[in-house]
């Protein structure tokens, strides 16, 4: 993966830290960095003027909502107003473009990286998982070769979906620290997944699906969750409430509009 590639040595440090300081810190310094960024490519006088109109506007609608009834001209002035606020929020959008122009490529870039590294919990080392395959066909006869990987237990279930037989085989596995390609072999054809042991925020995708073959996997990596005051979230949830703590902070404090 590009992303991985390109921000992983950098972002390595982070990724052996407890995933909840590690994801709050990620977060904070990229709510500081777009509101830098945002200040210094926006024409902030411009803007600060936009906000003191949009303030007197907002004022002014707020009197005029209590002579509605009593004063023939309030409702009128009141529409005039509101389109004059959607003239204004089009001239901020237009201002904020070069912000958004700069930013959303690495943005977006990091935000994928967060996704693929805080969405679930690593395979520990020296700790059993699960590696399971499902299919529609027969595969009794599925074995793996497992370099350096321990094989504790193999299983076969076979269960019935809408009239379907699914074939479902896990293998439970064990392996120190590292990066392993397990292969699979069924009859004549091989297929392979790589997996990754760590104590870090890293992770290969748990879910493979192997269509040619009609064949799925999926490795027994569990979500990992995040509290916050009690309530147990995903990484987005999490990453979204801290982000606009910090951006709204940050604006405050460095005085952006």
């Amino acid at each position: 993966m590009i992303t991985g590639n390109f921000l992983n040595p950098i972002m390595s440090p982070l990724t052996a830290m407890n995933p909840a300081l590690s994801l709050f810190l990620i977060t904070v310094a990229l709510a500081f960095l777009s509101i830098l960024a945002y200040k210094y490519t926006t024409d902030q006088k411009a803007l600060k003027k936009l906000r003191e109109k949009t303030e007197k506007i907002q004022k002014r609608m707020k009197e005029l909502q209590k002579e509605i009834g009593k004063n023939k001209n309030a409702q009128k002035e009141v529409t005039e107003l509101n389109k004059e606020m959607l003239l204004i929020s089009a001239e901020q959008m237009h201002h904020s473009m070069k912000s958004n122009l700069v930013t959303i490529i690495p943005f977006l870039l990091m935000f994928a990286w967060l996704g693929a590294h805080y969405a679930y919990q690593p395979l520990y080392p020296n700790q059993s998982f699960n590696i399971t395959i499902t299919s529609p066909k027969n595969i009794t006869s599925l074995s793996i070769v497992a370099p350096n990987v321990s094989i504790l237990n193999t299983s076969l279930s076979v269960s019935s979906s809408k009239g379907n037989i699914i074939y479902s085989k896990t293998f439970t596995l064990k392996a120190p620290a590292g990066t392993y390609n397990i292969v699979f072999k069924l009859g004549n054809v091989s297929f392979s997944k790589e997996i990754i042991v760590s104590n870090k925020s890293e992770y290969a995708t748990p879910v493979e699906h192997y269509k040619d073959i009609g064949v799925d996997l999926k490795v027994s990596n569990k979500p990992l969750k995040f509290n916050i005051l009690g309530f147990k979230m995903s990484w987005f949830w999490y990453y979204f409430i801290i982000m606009m703590i910090f951006n709204s902070l940050f604006r405050k404090l460095m005085k952006v509009y």
